[in-house]
């Protein structure tokens, strides 16, 4: 499907798992011994990435999701109202 990018690396599939956040699965795994092979690695327009081996060296994939990005509302131009002009008193 692609080209290796290490020719000493054996064949194998990567699975990938999605998470909320690929920094903190990252850093979890990492307090519990796994090895970081990619760190957190954003992916323009589509989300992150990370990959890590565990301690047994299983490898697996981490992704999340881009974002939404929140739409700004327009502002709205607040209109000075006119105030009502002071009646007379009557003569």
């Amino acid at each position: 499907m692609m080209k290796k990018q290490m020719p000493e690396a054996p064949n194998m599939w990567l699975s990938y798992v999605q998470v909320d956040s690929v920094k903190r699965t990252i850093a979890k795994a990492a307090k519990r011994g796994a090895k970081i092979v990619v760190d957190y690695q954003p992916i323009p327009g589509m989300g992150a990435f990370g990959i890590f081996l565990d301690p047994s060296g299983a490898g697996l994939g981490v992704y999340e999701d881009a974002k939404p990005v929140a739409k700004k509302k327009a502002a709205k131009k607040k209109v000075a109202k006119a105030k009502p002009k002071a009646k007379k008193p009557a003569a």
